[in-house]
């Protein structure tokens, strides 16, 4: 497989989810099973300066190997060096005389990095645990599974040693050490290495497990020309990977750009401009289901989905409220105050009165989803006298505010919809809202999920370091622009209708990418076998 062959299939690749993380993983196992490159019958089978024993006969079958390959084990090849002991009062964050750097497991990533650099006494660093040129530094231990079995390789010498947690991986035979070096970035060994990885609460990689690590070793020339292949297209990746995310940024740009000029139309006219210009790049919007989806409720709460109404059903006493945008002449921008009836939170039970085997439902904030919706799937419960589920009781089609919450969730709002017969209450960190006449909760619900709606929801928002908060007082001054009650209804089934055909849009999408996914695979296979 070369350059031109690779450039070939972008389409394909830059199409589809995770392709180019994909072509990584494909171009190191091929590697490492001897598929990258042809081999040549000139070269000498690996020997090594120490007589390796070639471990064929007691390693189960992992696959099979090309002729002049061999199956090692990790010991035949390094040896593992344990990490520098110290204890905490000897560690510092910055150089002092006679200290030298420590390299930790945050220091592990691509290659290695020296940021976040602690310093030890030098008596504390063994000679051999100093970092030397193409030495490995691997996680031994970490809170993350996926962290254990990290590993990168020195560049050049580093006058320093390495955590407890870490371990550090020298070649003790003539091998290539940029070849052993991306043996351990391939599926093989992470998949090798999480299944060796033990521990509760912290994950720990046995010495053992990583000594009897079986390796496929290729004649020591080809070692160099695998390495040489890799780089090249590893760079190529690189490349894909640059391409895909310009054609990505632009396509964001391009769809945030029509949906923004559409919902800020400054009159029928621009509109209907902005209208035709979604129309014809529709391909482009479809594409783009979330932005949709909130380009829908924009204009709902704008009075641009549905024919407006010519008059208004009654004009409505308000306090001043301020006006986000231009609306139909038949609403009004009132204050959320003018529209309740009444506004009241819910029943306080603390934790420990609260668990699965009680009598009632206990609706809280984590039931009211972030747009705009009920989720029931897991509801705790808790007991309450007559008095309060009198008081607490919810009912369908009840609307509800999340008053107290992170600075991102406060302000969540819900109707109301349960989905199996059951008392349920709410929490007192919700607010029960019932409106006067004329008022759709349905609408009042899109207006606070809509973009628009939301960006005047933050306004409200009063925050300290772990919790925020929209005060009941505040909720009442904002600003709700409010059609005639027929035309909120009209909106209300006009949104439902287009959501559910974003979710059906949405759907589709992840069966077409799924499929993509699929040729991508074989597209791989192919390409990387040609």
């Amino acid at each position: 497989m070369d350059r031109t062959q690779l450039l070939q299939h972008f389409d394909t690749l830059a199409e589809t989810p995770d392709a180019v993380e994909k072509l990584r993983k494909l171009v190191l196992d091929f590697a490492i099973r001897g598929r990258l490159i042809p081999q040549d019958s000139k070269d000498a089978p690996f020997t090594g300066e120490l007589a390796l024993k070639n471990a064929n006969g007691e390693m189960e079958n992992i696959y099979t190997l090309p002729p002049k390959w061999k199956w090692l084990l990790f010991s035949q090849l390094a040896v593992l060096i344990r990490g520098v002991s110290y204890r905490k009062d000897q560690a510092t964050k910055s150089p002092e005389p006679g200290y030298v750097p420590v390299l930790r497991a945050n220091n592990i990533g691509k290659g290695l990095n020296f940021e976040d650099l602690v310093y030890v006494p030098r008596a504390n660093v063994a000679a051999e645990q100093l970092i030397k040129r193409d030495d490995v530094l691997i996680a031994m231990s970490s809170g993350s599974k996926n962290l254990v079995g990290k590993a990168a390789q020195a560049e050049s010498d580093f006058e320093g040693g390495f955590g407890a947690f870490c371990g550090l991986i020298r070649l003790v035979v003539k091998l290539h050490p940029e070849y052993f070096g991306l043996f351990l970035e391939t599926p093989f060994y992470r998949e090798r290495i999480a299944a060796a990885g033990k521990g509760i609460g912290i994950n720990n990689l046995q010495k053992e497990s990583l000594e009897s690590l079986p390796i496929p070793i290729p004649p020591l020339a080809e070692q160099q020309r695998i390495v040489a292949k890799v780089e090249e297209l590893l760079a190529l990746c690189d490349e894909l990977e640059a391409r895909q995310t310009a054609a990505r940024e632009h396509r964001t740009r391009l769809v945030r750009s029509a949906l923004d000029h559409l919902t800020t139309a400054k009159d029928e006219a621009d509109f209907k401009k902005r209208s035709t210009f979604c129309l014809q790049h529709s391909e482009l919007l479809f594409d783009s289901v979330p932005a949709l989806r909130q380009s829908i409720l924009a204009l709902a709460v704008q009075g641009r989905l549905v024919p407006n109404e010519k008059k208004r059903d009654r004009d409505i006493q308000s306090a001043e409220a301020s006006e986000a945008f231009p609306i139909p002449s038949a609403w009004q921008w009132v204050t959320f105050h003018a529209l309740t009836e009444s506004a009241f939170t819910g029943l306080e039970r603390s934790k420990a009165e609260q668990s699965p085997d009680r009598e009632h439902a206990y609706m809280k904030m984590n039931n009211i989803t972030a747009d705009g919706g009920c989720d029931l799937t897991s509801v705790i419960r808790v007991d309450a006298s007559a008095d309060e589920v009198a008081k607490y009781r919810l009912d369908p089609g009840d609307f509800l505010f999340n008053t107290r919450n992170s600075f991102e969730l406060v302000g969540k709002t819900c109707v109301f919809q349960p989905n199996r017969k059951d008392v349920f209450l709410f929490n007192n960190n919700m607010l029960k809202v019932s409106f006067i006449g004329g008022v759709d909760q349905q609408f009042i619900n899109l207006w606070c999920c809509s973009p628009i709606g939301r960006s005047e929801l933050t306004k409200l928002k009063s925050a300290t370091t772990n919790v925020a908060a929209i005060y009941q007082g505040k909720l009442a001054t904002l600003p709700v622009p409010l059609p005639p009650l027929a035309e909120q209804q009209r909106i209300v089934a006009k949104v439902d209708e287009l959501l559910r055909w974003c979710d059906a849009l949405e759907a589709r999408l992840t069966a077409a990418q799924t499929t993509a996914t699929h040729l991508l695979d074989a597209t791989l296979h192919q390409i990387l076998a040609a």
